[in-house]
């Protein structure tokens, strides 16, 4: 098969595969459930100087819904405060410190002190259920479009560059493009579909919580 071919074909996945990971990211920025990824995207004003997460904190996950988030420096708390609530409002946000085992080397482990950031997702209530189901569905539109624009182009490029080939190499080339088509679009029904799942999941533990509490009450 010629290189020119191969290359296309190349191009054809870097394409879909950029389209499908852009999704992804965006299905996480919804966060339902607590995803790492969802706070690449936070800026914070340290020092006049504009830093991300990885530059200021390190960041735990102590369960599906929950960030722990422990600065680098304790001065950089406010900034990481003021950042986060700035780009995701809804998190609730909690301080306090908690003990840490560190080693200096000589001493061996000792145990000090950390002040840490909690940070909670919010619930999945009715009105946010059918906010967050309502931009899950537009991510999964424009994805499939983008996808619907892409294809047609990478079809026509490979048929171009096959036409002087073989019928068999012309096969070949029509077998690849339909499974690396099928491909990408399963993979991205499965996120569309995982992402409303999750959804549903952050709702059915919503409306548990509140049957505990009203159980409370009563």
């Amino acid at each position: 098969m010629k290189r020119s071919i191969i290359k296309a074909f190349e191009e054809m996945e870097s394409k879909l595969s950029g389209i499908v990971a852009v999704a992804t990211y965006r299905y996480m920025q919804l966060c339902v459930k607590a995803e790492e990824m969802a706070l690449l995207a936070v800026s914070f004003n340290i020092e006049t100087e504009e830093k991300y997460i990885e530059e200021v904190a390190k960041v735990a996950k102590p369960d599906d819904y929950t960030f722990i988030v422990i600065p680098n420096f304790d001065e950089d708390m406010p900034a990481i405060k003021d950042g986060i609530a700035k780009y995701y409002p809804d998190f609730k946000q909690e301080t306090g410190q908690k003990d840490v085992e560190v080693s200096d080397g000589e001493h061996g482990p000792q145990q000090m002190k950390v002040n840490y950031l909690k940070l909670t997702m919010p619930p999945v209530d009715d009105k946010r259920l059918g906010e967050l189901k309502e931009k899950a569905d537009k991510i999964y539109k424009e994805c499939k479009s983008q996808m619907d624009q892409a294809l047609p182009l990478a079809q026509a490029a490979l048929t171009s560059l096959a036409q002087s080939e073989s019928q068999a190499v012309k096969d070949v080339v029509a077998r690849s493009f339909e499974d690396t088509k099928k491909k990408w679009e399963a993979h991205r029904d499965k996120i569309y579909k995982d992402k409303k799942d999750e959804i549903a999941e952050g709702n059915e533990k919503w409306k548990y919580e509140q049957q505990k509490e009203q159980r409370k009450e009563s």
